[in-house]
């Protein structure tokens, strides 16, 4: 059955295509459970969406929106395992474990970092130094959110 679905000009409303999240979703499983990449391509045509235009668009937000259920998905396994986020650090300080979780859609990866250290520099930015390194640490930008235990 195809739908006349409408585009509402808010990339950021992933409500407007949750309706087609569970199909969008099982397919999806399907093509990375076979070690596929899960191109926007690969789910033209199975949306039952009558616009191309307004299909292709659909397709971008349940990909931006799988992407952000994952992140936050992520977020919650580690504060229920025992992280802490971490905004604002006062000194150098020793982190078992660090996870940087970037919150741009662009850049939304996750980094992990074993036994290092986290510290500012004047204007508040934050650095991880990883163990091995006196230096020069890598700077945490303001789309990342930083979990340690």
């Amino acid at each position: 059955m195809k739908t006349d679905w409408k585009f509402n000009e808010d990339y950021h409303d992933y409500k407007q295509v949750e309706q087609f999240y569970p199909a969008f979703d099982k397919l999806h499983k399907s093509i990375t459970d076979k070690g596929n990449f899960a191109y926007n391509s690969l789910f033209e045509g199975t949306l039952g969406i009558e616009n191309e235009k307004e299909e292709k668009t659909a397709i971008y937000l349940l990909q931006q929106s799988k992407t952000e259920k994952t992140r936050q998905a992520k977020i919650e396994e580690l504060l229920s395992s025992g992280f802490k986020q971490i905004e604002k650090i006062d000194k150098v300080t020793r982190f078992e474990k660090i996870i940087q979780v970037g919150t741009d859609h662009s850049r939304a990866t996750i980094k992990e970092f074993e036994d290092c250290k986290i510290f500012s520099e004047e204007g508040g930015n934050l650095f991880i130094l990883p163990k091995r390194c006196s230096r020069r640490g890598y700077r945490i930008y303001s789309d990342r959110l930083i979990f340690a235990k």
